[in-house]
């Protein structure tokens, strides 16, 4: 997926004024050609190290352990080429071990190609991640299939920030472990600015532009009988129109909440078996799903929000779930549409070492993530106050972060706590809002429902709770 997020909201808005100012969009093309008809790369003008893999694979990695890599003499030439056996299903990524360049200048034109084939069809596409700062934005092609046949990728990029590295990457979607890939004349040159864009009516994937200020919402849950337009009515009654909207659905997802909340954005996420996902009997539901998607807002996607419990009592494998968002991830990049973010929703006791869990299993890899999202509450068990955001929300964030992925809350709330009407929570919420706006985050809905188990009330009915969301959803 594309990594464009900045690390701040100030770099996010300099950011959207840069590509205003000097026209920066990314044009990637993506297009297949016959082997015969490429040309061979120059010396002089090849940034590639070891680009035809004359030496090798030295200056070559990959991006998981399990995946063996080995030079081959099936090459589309007389040479060699790369072959990638994969190890595990979902996605496979080539990758250069040192940054093809280490220091571009913001503005500098480049073109990347590659020639990929693998042994069934899979998925590919090349991408140019610039690097810097702890923090990487891609630039990318759409996801083709490849079969046996050789197939040239090919993308003209600029780049958007000063000094930033480029890492270049060739990645296969939809893979099974054991499937042989093959990359061949891995190629980065330099292009003159004014010089015409190769193939710029095949296919145009930019980099997802900036978001802006941090947007506070609720969920639109149906779990008392109520429908959908009914809660949403109850929502706008008491916060006014919300900037965001939480939204479940169980089986092949649909776009009904758009006929109540049309001008919302969307915090959307549902339910399939991984193992149904992995036969690709959804594949083309789904992506009639993400090709019909609203244009007017932002649309934060997930597959399988909390899988934690189900994997802990065996409904579902780590290693299923991984692999079944790694495919979903990639029939959404065929749209290549910027406003649509994969979105993965994780527990936060997840990070709590108490919890022996490992966030690793439910990862699926930063190239099938755009955004990490998360369910912090206030602890209701052995507690009788209002935590203090750092303690509920701090350990979310300083992960997010570290993984080099802007954030949202999916949902958070609070029971009311002891003997408080609501003027406490009120304050906590009032806290809580500055805490998650001063820390970037992109979205922060409340669970404004009664909890599965019908124990816990995190509804806000209390005229000072109520005043207090709604003061952030209207701010």
């Amino acid at each position: 997926m594309p990594l464009s997020y900045p690390k701040t909201i100030r770099h996010r808005l300099a950011s959207r004024l840069l590509i205003a100012a000097v026209a920066i969009a990314s044009v990637v093309t993506a297009g297949a050609a016959t082997a015969e008809s490429a040309s061979a790369a120059t010396p002089a003008d090849e940034l590639v190290v070891n680009a035809h893999f004359s030496a090798g694979v030295q200056n070559w990695r990959t991006n998981l352990s399990s995946d063996r890599l080995t030079a081959s003499t099936v090459s589309r030439s007389d040479g060699k080429s790369a072959r990638i056996d994969a190890g595990s299903p979902g996605i496979t990524v080539l990758n250069d071990s040192k940054n093809t360049v280490s220091a571009a200048e913001r503005g500098a034109k480049y073109r990347m190609t590659a020639w990929v084939k693998a042994s069934r069809e899979v998925t590919a596409q090349i991408r140019a991640r610039e690097v810097a700062d702890g923090s990487a934005e891609a630039h990318k092609t759409e996801s083709r299939p490849v079969n046996g046949e050789w197939t040239q990728l090919t993308m003209d990029f600029t780049v958007q920030r000063s000094g930033v590295a480029l890492d270049l990457n060739v990645v296969f979607a939809g893979t099974a472990k054991g499937d042989q890939l093959y990359v061949d004349s891995v190629s980065l040159k330099s292009v003159a600015v004014d010089a015409p864009q190769e193939n710029p009516t095949v296919g145009e994937c930019a980099a997802k532009p900036p978001l802006g200020d941090t947007r506070f919402g609720v969920s639109l849950g149906t779990s008392d009988g109520s429908s959908m337009q009914e809660g949403w009515n109850r929502a706008v009654q008491a916060y006014g129109t919300p900037d965001v909207v939480r939204v479940f659905q169980r089986g092949a997802p649909n776009w009904n909440v758009t006929k109540v909340a049309p001008s919302s954005d969307l915090s959307i996420s549902f339910k399939i078996a991984p193992k149904d996902v992995l036969s690709g009997a959804y594949d083309s539901r789904l992506r009639s799903w993400f090709q019909s998607a609203p244009t007017n807002v932002q649309v934060y996607w997930t597959y399988f929000h909390e899988p934690e419990d189900d994997v802990a009592r065996g409904e579902i494998t780590s290693a299923d779930y991984r692999a079944a968002w790694q495919r979903i991830s990639s029939i959404a990049d065929e749209t290549c549409r910027s406003n649509l973010h994969a979105t993965l929703i994780l527990m936060s006791w997840t990070l709590d070492p108490k919890s022996n869990r490992d966030f690793d299993d439910y990862y699926p890899g930063s190239a099938a993530i755009d955004v990490l999202a998360w369910d912090p509450y206030n602890p209701w068990k052995n507690n009788t106050g209002y935590k203090d955001p750092e303690a509920i929300f701090g350990s979310v964030i300083a992960k997010s972060k570290a993984e080099g992925k802007p954030f949202g809350i999916a949902e958070t709330g609070s029971v009311l706590m002891g003997s408080d009407t609501g003027t406490a929570r009120a304050a906590w919420l009032r806290d809580l809002g500055s805490y998650l706006r001063d820390n970037e985050a992109l979205f922060v809905s409340y669970f404004d429902a009664v909890g599965p188990s019908g124990q816990n009330d995190f509804r806000l009915r209390d005229t000072s709770s109520v005043a207090a969301w709604r003061a952030l959803v209207q701010g």
